[in-house]
C-alpha cells in the first residue's frame, strides 16, 4: 500500500442502539456495504501516541478547531499489514496522511524507534517520523471497536457505524486479548459521515430521519477520559 494523503469533510453523531438499528436498515437499502463487512461488522484496533503533556488530548477537550491525532491501526492482530496514520482537523475539513508498515516496523515504533521512517524520502512516513521524533511521542491508549461501512463513489461518500468501543492501557497493538473496558454507556453507537465536497441530498434527507445533531465525539478522547 502506497502512502496516502486525503482531505475531506467529516461529520459525527452519537446514536442510541434503536437509532442505529433504524439507520442501518435505511443504509442497507440505499447504499452498498464495504466488502469487508458484507456479512457483519469488522474489527478495528488503534494504538494512539501523544506528547508528554498530552497535547492532542487536551486540544480535543478544549475544542480547538485545529488539532491532530497519531496512531497505528490494524484490522487483525495476527495480520502483517499495519497502517500508520496522522489525522488533522482544520475547521470543517479533516485530513489524513497514511503509510503502510510491516508488523516488525510497527513494533519498532511502539518501542519508540521512529528513525527508520526518515529513510522514506518525500513520503508521509518521513513526515510522520519527523513529527514523532521532534515531539517525543509516547504511547497513550489502545482503542478497539466494530465497524459497519457503506460507500458511494459520488463524492467518495463513506458512512460508518462504530459500536462496542473499548479501550485498554496496553502497549501491544498485536495482543490477542488486551484488558479492554467499555468506553460508552448504554450501547452508544458512533455514526461518521465522510465526503469530499458535498453530501448528496437524498443521503442528507435520510440522515435527517435520525433525531440527532452533529457532535464532536472522539474515541481517543473518550478512552483517555475513561482510563486516566
Amino acid at each position: 500500500m502506497a502512502d496516502l494523503r486525503v482531505q475531506r469533510h467529516e461529520e459525527k453523531y452519537l446514536l442510541d442502539p434503536l437509532q442505529a438499528a433504524c439507520l442501518r436498515r435505511l443504509l442497507d437499502a440505499a447504499l452498498r456495504r464495504d466488502p469487508h463487512c458484507a456479512v457483519g461488522p469488522y474489527r478495528i484496533r488503534s494504538l494512539y501516541f501523544d506528547t508528554a503533556d498530552d497535547r492532542d488530548y487536551q486540544e480535543k477537550v478544549l475544542g480547538l478547531s485545529e488539532r491532530q491525532k497519531l496512531r497505528l491501526r490494524v484490522y487483525d492482530p495476527a495480520a502483517e499489514a499495519v497502517k500508520l496514520e496522522l489525522k488533522t482537523k482544520r475547521g470543517v475539513l479533516c485530513g489524513k496522511q497514511s503509510a503502510a508498515l510491516t508488523r516488525a516496523e510497527a513494533a519498532r515504533l511502539t518501542a519508540g524507534d521512529a528513525e527508520f521512517l526518515l529513510a522514506r524520502a518525500g513520503s508521509a512516513a518521513q513526515h510522520i517520523g519527523a513529527l514523532f521524533l521532534r515531539e517525543q511521542r509516547r504511547l497513550a491508549v489502545l482503542v478497539e471497536y466494530r465497524r459497519t461501512a457503506w460507500v458511494l463513489p459520488v463524492e467518495q461518500v463513506r458512512i460508518t457505524l462504530d459500536e462496542r468501543v473499548c479501550a485498554a492501557k496496553c502497549a501491544d497493538l498485536f495482543a490477542p486479548a488486551p484488558p479492554l473496558v467499555g468506553v460508552h454507556s448504554a450501547g452508544a453507537v458512533i455514526l461518521e459521515v465522510k465526503y469530499d465536497h458535498f453530501l448528496p441530498g437524498y443521503l442528507r434527507r435520510m440522515l435527517s430521519t435520525v433525531d440527532t445533531v452533529p457532535v464532536s465525539v472522539s474515541k481517543y478522547a473518550a478512552a483517555r477520559a475513561m482510563l486516566y
